[in-house]
This record gives C-alpha cells, sequence and structure tokens, in this order.
C-alpha cells in the first residue's frame, strides 16, 4: 500500500528540497576553492606595471594547495562519518571551508605561507564534496 498523504513542510517534495539545499551547498565548497584562481590576477605589489605579489613557482603552489588539502582532507572523512555522522562532519568542513576563505585576505597580508595554509585547508573541504554528494544521491 502507498502512502499519498502530503508529510512535512514539503509535503511530498522533501527529497528535491534535500537536492537543492545540498546542491547549494557543495557549489559554495567547489566555488571557496576556485575563488583565489580568478583573483590572484588582481594581488599585485601596487606598482604600475602590475607585477604579480607571488612568483610563479608560489603562484604553481597556491594553485596545487587545494590538492594536497584534499589529499589530507579524505584521510579522516570515514572515521568522522562513522563516529559523527555525515550531517555533522558535513557541516564541520563546510565551516572550514568558509574560515578558510574568509581569511584568504587577511593572510595575504602576512606572506605565501599563510595563503598556502588557508588553501590547504580549502582543499580539505573540498575532499568532502563527493562523500556528501554520494551520501546525498543514495
Amino acid at each position: 500500500m502507498v502512502a499519498t498523504g502530503t508529510s512535512g513542510m514539503f509535503g511530498d517534495s522533501t527529497r528535491y528540497a534535500v537536492m537543492a539545499v545540498s546542491i547549494l551547498c557543495l557549489t559554495v565548497i567547489i566555488s571557496n576553492s576556485l575563488a583565489l584562481n580568478f583573483t590572484i590576477i588582481c594581488m599585485s605589489d601596487g606598482n604600475p606595471n602590475s607585477t604579480y605579489a607571488y612568483s610563479e613557482d608560489q603562484k604553481g603552489w597556491l594553485f596545487s594547495a587545494t590538492a594536497m588539502g584534499t589529499l589530507i582532507g579524505t584521510i579522516p572523512i570515514s572515521t568522522l562519518t562513522t563516529v559523527l555522522g555525515m550531517r555533522i562532519t558535513f557541516c564541520g568542513y563546510c565551516v572550514v571551508s568558509a574560515v578558510a576563505t574568509l581569511l584568504v585576505p587577511l593572510a595575504a597580508n602576512f606572506g605565501f605561507g599563510w595563503v598556502f595554509t588557508m588553501r590547504v585547508l580549502q582543499g580539505t573541504a573540498v575532499a568532502m564534496s563527493f562523500p556528501a554528494l554520494g551520501s546525498v544521491t543514495a
């Protein structure tokens, strides 16, 4: 027998609301890690010929820092989701992404090492996007 009554705030469309919120959250996590790729061209040292504040090697490290963070962030995911559950783990990784993204402009004032650290933290949050996507669609 199939229940046809509506229940909850969204009625029979709760799964669509969950999917929409999940897509929004995953989009924010990925866009946080991609933001520096587009804004690094604006990070100049203020001289008229608009040279970058970072060398080509440093920019390469900043671009690949998110991949390093993704590798690092993948390690504790299975343990955290087992102990805390997917929802709390996903929220925790989202907070890490948000804080790291908010601190990138401040870190740029303190030097390359700080920006690199924030980029690695952004990458750790990207690691959570794939298990979260699998959890939502399952």
